[in-house]
Parts: structure tokens; C-alpha cells; sequence
């Protein structure tokens, strides 16, 4: 499900009109109810935290045409021109990846200690913990 910390929800906002100073507008009007933009999908499309508390002032704004909180169905889907699909699919992806994981472990596996680890493409990218000593001196 979406995440739901802080009376926060994660949503995916289709606007009435995909032109670049539309989608500014939103993302100011959701910035200035406390809500965050997380990703934009464009044109038209924005993926963001909104506070449960205006989530009715938003979807009363003109600029938003539909506010989806769970799943987009695959009709709709169907209907939506290539873009808009797109991202339909990709937050159908999201939601089903964080319903899956079991809950609190939606970030990087858990080492000793409780500490997070590093994802495995991130660790492939430093250096072996004791590669520095083994160089040879000069």
C-alpha cells in the first residue's frame, strides 16, 4: 500500500492538461499544502506525498483531473495515451513491490546491529575493505 507515515500518503495525480507551466503549477500547489513531489512523469503525471489533510483541497483544484491512491486499473490503463500508461504501470509495479515486502525491511537488508546495508550495485562500486592496505607502498 502506500506509504502512510506522518498522515502522509503516496499518490499518483493526473492533470487536466500536460503543458509544462501546468505541471509547475501543481507541483507549487502541492508544495504549498505540505505535500513533496517525488517523481514527474511527463507530461502530465506527478507521483507525490500529500498530507491526508488536503487531500480534498487538492482533488478540487481545476489543474488535477484524478488522484489515485491505490492501483490504477488495467482498463484505464488500456485507455491512456503511451505516457500516461507508462507511468500507470510503473506505480502499479510500486504499490505491488511494497504490499509485497514484508513490512519494515522495504529498504536494504539488515545487518548485525539493526544497520542498514549498502545496496549490492553500490558495494560493487567500493573498494574491498582492506584493498587500501594491500596496495604496494611507494
Amino acid at each position: 500500500m502506500p506509504k502512510k507515515g506522518n498522515r502522509e500518503m503516496e499518490a499518483f495525480i493526473q492533470l487536466t492538461e500536460e503543458t509544462p507551466e501546468q505541471t509547475i503549477w501543481a507541483v507549487r500547489i502541492i508544495e504549498r499544502i505540505g505535500g513533496r513531489p517525488l517523481h514527474l512523469y511527463p507530461p502530465g503525471v506527478i507521483i507525490a506525498s500529500i498530507p491526508l489533510e488536503h487531500l480534498r483541497t487538492l482533488k478540487a483544484n481545476s489543474l488535477i483531473a484524478s488522484i489515485d491512491l491505490g492501483e490504477i486499473e488495467e482498463a484505464r490503463i488500456g485507455k491512456a495515451a503511451a505516457e500516461a500508461a507508462f507511468a500507470m504501470s510503473a506505480w502499479n509495479r510500486h504499490l505491488r513491490r511494497r504490499r509485497l515486502a514484508p513490512s519494515g525491511l522495504t529498504g536494504a537488508p539488515l545487518r548485525r546491529g539493526g544497520k542498514r546495508d549498502k545496496p549490492r550495485r553500490v558495494r560493487r562500486l567500493l573498494p574491498k575493505r582492506n584493498s587500501i592496505s594491500s596496495l604496494p607502498e611507494e
